[in-house]
This record gives structure tokens, sequence and C-alpha cells, in this order.
């Protein structure tokens, strides 16, 4: 998950990148899965 701690007032570029990196990983993995169950 996150390396840092955020105190979360404003969206610090680094959690930004971070969440972005997670999200696209994790639509990566939805796109697999949903592949293999159509296979």
């Amino acid at each position: 998950m996150s390396k840092h701690i955020h105190d979360g007032r404003s969206h610090c570029p680094a959690c930004a990148l971070e969440k972005i990196g997670w999200q696209k990983q994790e639509i990566a993995d939805l796109e697999a899965e949903n592949a293999r169950l159509q296979a």
C-alpha cells in the first residue's frame, strides 16, 4: 500500500502518483481476471 503517511489535507504529488500506480495495477489485475473468466 502506501509507502509514506500523508496527513490527508492536501494531495501531495507523491501520494497522487502512488495512488495512480496502485489503481492502474488494480485495473490490470481486474482485466486479467476478466480475460481468464471469459476464456
